[in-house]
């Protein structure tokens, strides 16, 4: 009873009200450091039942079946090779693409680099476009002849690329071009040059030669009109020229052969007109020039050399007599030109026979008929602008040929009767352009004119062909002038002042066709008449220098002779005064270095020997 009162008294007891500090102690005691420590971590549970045991009668599903451990590696490769075959895949792909992206896209370059036309064939009165080299379309205005093929065409293409930008390797095709036997390796390789590039356009032009053979493209087959391929004539010449650059025997057979069925398939035209009349004289030049080249393989004096000295002899003679007998008044003459050459068969007939034979039961010989003819043509219409820069060069190939088989009186005579023919035509231009003058001599360029008028007119294409026909008239002008000085002092050294005098004139004009020449743009707008210009340039630069090597030659040889001189004779000073003249027509060539550097020994030469005298 009592332990229970006090129990009472004890709850009922009033306790001390706690202290403001006691109060705030717990306040700045951090949580962490309570002294409480919980003999557990709370869990936190739910109401939810527990799992039931499965059943193992029953199926699990498939996404609750456990994955065996050794699946996840087979996977991985998996997908490993998955992604890098993938990968492969568009690699190889994208590389294929921009490989025939890239081969395509060259050979449209190469298409749009072949030589081609520019339209507007009435302003091209001169007919440069006509000389364009072209590969089986330049009839069509440029690039390949889509009759050909695709594989034609990519050998055409792959031909031009060999020949102006040159190949590392060498290609060999079998040699069954039956359009002109392939020359293999069993061929004597004597005087061939060793070029990788032209060899290589020679065997691609074999390869579309072949392809347009199966296609029944030819220059044997004629044409249904009676006219001839034109595609099969271009890539005939082509090919005849590659192997006319590799020389040798057997490759200049195979080029002559090659014009030979240019020139008869030329000649079996029904009705010829004034382009088929050209080609063949060009084919008959060719066909010279190669026969002539083809007796230098031969030892002089041997029966192989004199056959093809005459074979060369009646191509040059023959072409030109039919062509100048068709621009003459004389009837006699044309009639005897007629009965002079050509081909006596049939167009087949080329197969029996290499050239022409000239009639030698006429009184009248070639040459003489020739000279008739040149005379003649000074008081008849003369020849378009085409056809006389043909005849031209035609009557330089003979000349020269004729000085060089030592029959030095022909030669004489027939470059007399070649420069005063050249002379005679310069009047016959349809326009005179104004970049020169028709003073004395036909070579002064005209002073004081606007060279921005100038350029303006030579990008007029009719403009700018009848300038580059004058100045052609002027470059074989001064040729011809200089060849005649060099026969004419090997004939008789006493008429060395005449031969001066047209020394003198042909540097005069090769200096005023190449001062008419430098008022031109650097690039004209016509492919054919920048490929003219260029031509006619180096032409000027060669011929001047030609001639002022020449002067200066006479000059250093009279003076070096004991006794009294000639009046005409101005010794070492005057040799050194054309020396350095033929100096500036090389500085500019880059294909005359070779003859640039000695041009300045014979100059150092002369002025020495100037200095001691």
């Amino acid at each position: 009873m009592i332990r229970s009162s006090s129990r009472l008294l004890t709850r009922l007891r009033p306790t001390p009200a706690p202290s403001a500090a006691r109060l705030a102690a717990p306040l700045a005691r951090p949580l962490s450091s309570s002294s409480r420590r919980l003999e557990r971590a709370p869990t936190f549970t739910t109401d939810e039942p527990a799992p039931k045991p499965h059943d193992s009668s029953v199926p699990l599903p498939a996404a609750n079946i456990p994955v065996d451990a050794y699946a996840s590696p087979l996977l991985t490769t998996q997908s490993v090779l998955y992604r890098t075959f993938r990968y492969s895949v568009f690699g190889s792909v994208a590389i294929v693409l921009l490989f025939a992206g890239t081969f395509a896209g060259f050979h449209v370059y190469v298409e749009q680099q072949l030589p081609r036309a520019a339209a507007g064939e009435n302003e091209d009165e001169q007919g440069w476009s006509e000389e364009l080299e072209g590969w089986t379309g330049g009839y069509l205005g440029g690039g390949t002849d889509p009759r050909v093929g695709l594989k034609g065409r990519m050998a055409i293409r792959a031909a031009w690329f060999a020949q102006n930008w040159g190949v590392r390797t060498r290609i060999d095709v079998p040699d069954d071009h039956g359009g002109g036997a392939f020359i293999g390796k069993a061929a004597t390789k004597e005087h061939e040059i060793k070029d990788p590039k032209w060899e290589a356009a020679e065997t691609y032009l074999c390869i579309a030669a072949l392809q347009m053979d199966k296609k029944g493209i030819s220059v044997t087959v004629p044409r249904q009109d009676g006219g001839i391929d034109r595609a099969a004539l271009e890539l005939e010449q082509r090919l005849a020229g590659v192997r006319e650059k590799l020389g040798g025997r057997y490759k200049l057979v195979a080029a002559r052969e090659g014009w030979e069925r240019v020139y008869y398939a030329l000649s079996a035209v029904a009705e010829p007109g004034a382009w088929e009349k050209r080609e063949r004289l060009r084919a008959t030049k060719k066909l010279g020039e190669i026969s002539a080249r083809l007796a230098g393989t031969w030892v002089e004096g041997s029966v192989e050399h004199k056959e093809e000295m005459e074979k060369a002899k009646g191509w040059l003679y023959g072409g030109l007599i039919p062509v100048l007998g068709e621009f003459t008044e004389s009837t006699s003459t044309l009639a005897e030109s007629k009965k002079s050459v050509g081909p006596k068969t049939s167009f087949f007939g080329f197969w029996s026979h290499s050239h022409p034979s000239a009639d030698t039961s006429s009184s009248t010989s070639p040459h003489s008929t020739l000279i008739s003819l040149l005379s003649s043509s000074l008081s008849s219409t003369p020849p378009p602008p085409a056809t006389s820069r043909a005849i031209l060069n035609s009557l330089l190939s003979l000349e020269t040929f004729l000085a060089r088989s030592h029959q030095l009186p022909e030669a004489k005579s027939l470059q007399s009767s070649a420069l005063v023919y050249a002379n005679a035509l310069h009047p016959s231009l349809s326009s005179t352009p104004s970049v020169l003058s028709t003073g004395q001599g036909r070579s002064s360029t005209v002073e004081g004119v606007n060279s921005d008028r100038l350029q303006s007119q030579w990008r007029q294409k009719k403009w700018a062909a009848s300038a580059l026909s004058e100045i052609f008239l002027l470059t074989r002008t001064s040729l011809f002038a200089t060849h005649l000085a060099e026969v004419t002092i090997a004939l008789n050294p006493k008429s060395t002042p005449t031969s001066l005098t047209l020394l003198q004139g042909a540097i005069n004009d090769s200096e005023h066709a190449l001062d008419a020449a430098s008022t031109a743009p650097a690039k004209l707008s016509d492919h054919a008449l920048e490929r003219a210009f260029k031509a006619i340039q180096r032409d000027s630069k060669l011929t001047g220098g030609m001639a002022a090597k020449l002067v200066a030659f006479v000059h250093e040889s009279c003076g070096k002779q004991k006794g009294r001189k000639e009046s005409w004779c101005g010794g070492d000073v005057t040799a050194e005064l054309f020396w350095a003249k033929a100096l500036t027509f090389d500085a500019d060539d880059e294909s005359a270095a070779a003859g640039a550097a000695r041009t300045r020994k014979r100059v150092v030469a002369a002025s020495a020997a100037g200095a001691r005298a």
